[in-house]
């Protein structure tokens, strides 16, 4: 099987240096495979304060949180049945507050955006809060940044004149905002 199969990349977490080289450290010599066995679609970020590494893997009938075991086949930490993601970002910006350190899944098809807490306490606790559900469509991407959490649509389709209807918007202390995408000048 390719998943445990050390000469193929499929089903792995790689990790290298910024210089591209592989870590002297990684659990595996000579190899830049962090874990492996993964078999959905794969996502990760790194919880805040303690920088830990968390993936998020997508299978059809849900989503599965864990922690890599290095070296080794990957264990299902928590399963989230229903959820599924396109896109993953712990929240580590000053606003919104009560937010950060929050893990929040773009779900595109579920057309919402999902906040999962309480993956610090030990046993993980996750509690799971649907936020914006069916407000903006296709909720494709989301990502952290110190004056907000920013999140986009993809829902392909165009105004009146052919422009492109998606756009970014911004959360921020109890304020959504629009952020205009930068268009190309004409």
């Amino acid at each position: 099987a390719l998943f445990g199969d050390l000469a193929s990349y499929a089903g792995k977490l790689l990790r290298f240096t910024t210089a591209g080289e592989m870590p002297l450290d990684n659990p595996i010599r000579f190899s830049p495979v962090l874990s492996l066995g993964h078999r959905g679609r794969l996502d990760f970020d790194w919880e805040p304060p303690n920088n830990a590494l968390w993936y998020v893997e997508t299978d059809p009938g849900g989503i599965s949180i864990g922690r890599p075991s290095p070296g080794r086949s990957a264990e299902r930490t928590l399963y989230l049945e229903g959820i599924q993601a396109a896109d993953v970002a712990f929240h580590t910006g000053s606003t919104p507050t009560a937010w950060r350190n929050s893990l929040f899944l773009a779900s595109p098809d579920q057309e919402c955006l999902y906040r999962v807490t309480g993956l610090s306490s030990s046993p993980p606790n996750p509690v799971v809060e649907r936020l914006l559900a069916n407000r903006f469509g296709r909720i494709a991407a989301v990502l952290s940044a110190e004056d907000g959490l920013y999140f986009a649509t993809g829902n392909g389709g165009t105004d009146d004149r052919g422009q492109p209807t998606d756009a970014v918007f911004r959360i921020s202390e109890k304020v959504l905002r629009f952020d205009s995408p930068v268009r190309r000048q004409r």
